[in-house]
């Protein structure tokens, strides 16, 4: 865990200079269309002027107008184009910290269903789900901790988080969820905001029965009987043009 958070900083250090430099080319941006506004305010200004004198000044101006706006279309050019590689750098940092944080993740479960009362011990509760339920005996090595999540509300019990201590426990639990089917109690894995979001458009695009996740990941069954593994936004673009 302690190794993940202190990736998790690393990337977040690198990703900063990136944002920074994305605003500076944002405020350049924004200058040089100022600019541009200024010379179109300044060369209407002179064409209105009935005056030869003015003439000459506006001769010059249009020549430095047209000078400025190639310089402008290069400079625009070359911003769009940087700030379209910082998006793309930021974009990378974002999915390699949601990996990180699905990854912190990995021994965590969430039940849902199990009734709450005031002052429970939310460990014996789980202890005895998992016996009187799933049929599995919880020795003192196989649960973390154990909380409820979610803002507290009379009409609806929270769902309660389980941190393994291992993988092992974890997986023996997840497997054996398959004998709560029509008991009311549903077993999920604990998403990141961003793995969320993308299971439920997952499950907008297939029928829900083919859309399932497995170690943090989304597995849609295509009609080809083949399963595909959605882990970014981009898979599931590439599955809609499909």
């Amino acid at each position: 865990m302690a190794t993940t958070c202190s990736a998790a900083s690393v990337l977040q250090d690198k990703k900063l200079p990136l944002q920074q430099e994305n605003q500076k080319l944002s405020n350049t941006l924004s200058e040089l269309l100022k600019r541009m506004e200024l010379f179109d305010s300044c060369l209407e200004e002179a064409k209105s002027l009935d005056s030869r004198p003015r003439q000459v000044d506006l001769e010059l101006l249009s020549v430095d107008y047209s000078k400025f706006k190639a310089d402008l279309h290069e400079q625009l050019n070359y911003i769009m184009s940087s700030i379209s590689v910082l998006e793309n750098a930021s974009t990378r940092f974002d999915e390699k910290l949601d990996d990180l944080e699905q990854y912190s993740r990995g021994n965590c479960l969430m039940i849902h269903g199990l009734q709450e009362s005031a002052r429970e011990d939310c460990l014996a509760v789980t202890k005895e789900f998992l016996t009187s339920n799933l049929g599995i005996q919880v020795n003192p090595c196989m649960l973390d901790r154990t909380h409820r999540i979610g803002k507290q509300s009379e009409s609806k019990s929270r769902l309660m988080i389980v941190k393994f201590i291992n993988y092992q426990d974890r997986a023996r639990v997840w497997q054996a969820k398959k004998s709560l089917k029509s008991s009311g109690f549903v077993i999920t894995e604990s998403l990141t905001s961003y793995r969320m979001k993308l299971l439920n458009e997952t499950r907008e695009l297939f029928d829900k029965s083919k859309v399932w996740t497995f170690d943090g990941k989304i597995v849609a069954l295509l009609d080809n009987g083949h399963c595909s593994f959605i882990t970014r936004f981009s898979d599931l673009q590439r599955l809609r043009r499909s």
